[in-house]
C-alpha cells in the first residue's frame, strides 16, 4: 500500500507540474487539490513509516541543510511584501498567498516528496515505477512544444520579437520550459548511460533526440548552453564511433534549427567585438550590477526569497526591469539568503553531487547506476541554467531533479552497505 501511494503521488505530481489541467479547468483554483493530496499523501506514509518497524530510514540529514534556509527564507521574505513597488507588483501580481505557495509550500514539498521517495527505494520499491511517468511527463512537455509550433505556424525564419508568443499557450515561459525539458533530457542520458535491456534504451534514445529538439524550439539560449554542456559530458566517455554519431546529431539538429537561434547566440558579438551588456539581453547593465549594493549590504543573511522586488535598488528605479528574480540564480541566492543561506544550499547541492560521482563507479545495479548518473548531469544543468534561468531553490522547473534526488538519497545506504 505505501508504495503504491508513493507511485500515486508521483503521478499526481508530475501531473500537476505539466500544467495539462489548466487546459481544461480554473488551474489557481484546482493547484489546492494537488498541494493538499500531496500533503495528505506524505502524513499518511510518515505515520505508517513510524509505526512499521521494519521500515529502514535512509540517511537524510543532509536535507536540513536545504530546508532551513529555504524555510527561514520565505518567512522572512513574506515580512517585506508590503514593500514591492508598485510596478513590480502590477508586473509580478505577486500576493501573500501566491508568495507563500510558489516559495515556501511547494519547494517544502518538493523537499518531502524526495524524502518521501528516498524512504520508498530504500524500502524496495522498483525505480521503474517511478521512471515510467517521468519519461510520460516530458513527452507531454515535448507534444507542448511541437503542438504549439504546428498551430502557431512556426517558421525557420522566426524572429527575436515572435519568440516568446508561440510558446504562450502552454502556460509556460520559453527559459522555465526549456529548463524543464533540459533536467528531462539529463535523466533521459543518464538511464540511457545504463545497461538496461535494448528495448528500454531505444525508446530513451528517441525520447532524447525529441527533446533535444524540443529544447532548440524554445530558442532559450541557456537552455541551449545546458544541453550543449550535457551533450559534452555524456559524450565524453563514449567510444569514439559513438561520439562522432552525438556530434553529427548535434551539430545537424543546429544545421537545421530556425533562424533566431543563431540571432540569439550572436547578440554581442556584433561588429567585431564583445558587448557584455547586449549578450546578456541587457541585464548585466540593467539589474546585475546595480544589485551589488543589496547584495554587499545584506551580506551575511540576505533580505528573503524573491528580495530583488524590495531591494533599496529595486525602489529607487536603479533596476531598470520591473522583475521577480535577477535572470541568475547565484545573484538571487545571494541576494535572499546572504552567504550563509548560499553556502548552506550550495553544500546539499555539491553533497548530493559528489554522492553521484562517487558512488556510481561502485554501483552494480543498471537502474541505479543510471539513477546516479542522471542525477550526475541533472545537477550539472541546474548548474548551468541557473546563470540565467532559474533560482536554485526548489521550483516547479525542477521537479524533475527531486524526484531523482529522492531516488539517490534513498539508495545511499543501501549502496554504502553493500546491499546493492
Amino acid at each position: 500500500m505505501k508504495v503504491n501511494i508513493v507511485v500515486i503521488s508521483t503521478w499526481v505530481l508530475l501531473i500537476w507540474q505539466s500544467n495539462v489541467v489548466n487546459v481544461f479547468v480554473d488551474f489557481g483554483y484546482v493547484s489546492y487539490f494537488f498541494y493538499a493530496f500531496l500533503v495528505l499523501a506524505f502524513l499518511w506514509l510518515v505515520l505508517g513509516a513510524l509505526y512499521d518497524d521494519g521500515v529502514d530510514i535512509p540517511e537524510l540529514r543532509p536535507i536540513i541543510l536545504i530546508v532551513v534556509p529555504v524555510v527561514l527564507g520565505a518567512l522572512f521574505g513574506y515580512t517585506f511584501l508590503d514593500e514591492v513597488p508598485a510596478r513590480v507588483q502590477a508586473a509580478t501580481a505577486m500576493n501573500g498567498r501566491d508568495y507563500l505557495r510558489a516559495f515556501l509550500l511547494l519547494p517544502v514539498l518538493l523537499i518531502l516528496f524526495a524524502c518521501r521517495i528516498a524512504i520508498s527505494v530504500n524500502a524496495g520499491l522498483k525505480v521503474e515505477r517511478i521512471l515510467f511517468p517521468i519519461l510520460l511527463t516530458i513527452w507531454f512537455f515535448n507534444f507542448y512544444v511541437f503542438a504549439s509550433a504546428y498551430f502557431s505556424g512556426v517558421q525557420l525564419s522566426l524572429v527575436q520579437g515572435e519568440r516568446n508568443q508561440y510558446l504562450s499557450g502552454t502556460g509556460f515561459h520559453p527559459n522555465a520550459l526549456g529548463s524543464i525539458l533540459v533536467v528531462g533530457l539529463a535523466s533521459l542520458l543518464g538511464y540511457l548511460r545504463a545497461p538496461l535491456n535494448s528495448r528500454l534504451r531505444s525508446v530513451l534514445a528517441v525520447s532524447a533526440i525529441v527533446t533535444m529538439i524540443s529544447i532548440l524550439l524554445t530558442f532559450s539560449r541557456g537552455s541551449i548552453l545546458a544541453m550543449f554542456v550535457l551533450t559534452i559530458l555524456y559524450g565524453y566517455t563514449l567510444p569514439a564511433r559513438q561520439k562522432l554519431v552525438l556530434a553529427l546529431l548535434f551539430f545537424g539538429l543546429l544545421l537545421l534549427s530556425p533562424d533566431i537561434i543563431f540571432q540569439r547566440f550572436s547578440l554581442g558579438f556584433e561588429g567585431g567585438g564583445v558587448d557584455f551588456n547586449k549578450m546578456s539581453s541587457g541585464r548585466l547593465e540593467l539589474i546585475w550590477l546595480p544589485l551589488i549594493p543589496d547584495v554587499m549590504n545584506n551580506f551575511l543573511i540576505g533580505q528573503g526569497t524573491a528580495s530583488i522586488m524590495w531591494t533599496d535598488t529595486m525602489k529607487s528605479g536603479k533596476v531598470f526591469y520591473p522583475v521577480g528574480m535577477a535572470h541568475n540564480g547565484y545573484i538571487d541566492l545571494l541576494l535572499d539568503f546572504g552567504i550563509v543561506g548560499t553556502v548552506l544550499i550550495m553544500a546539499f547541492y555539491f553533497y548530493v553531487l559528489r554522492k553521484c560521482m562517487v558512488e556510481m563507479k561502485y554501483e552494480i545495479e543498471p537502474i541505479f547506476y543510471g539513477s546516479y548518473y542522471a542525477g550526475y548531469l541533472s545537477l550539472i544543468a541546474f548548474f548551468v541554467l541557473a546563470l540565467t534561468n532559474e533560482r536554485l531553490i526548489p521550483g516547479y522547473t525542477y521537479f524533475i531533479l527531486w524526484i531523482i534526488i529522492g531516488i539517490l538519497l534513498g539508495r545511499h545506504r543501501a549502496s554504502r552497505n553493500g546491499s546493492g
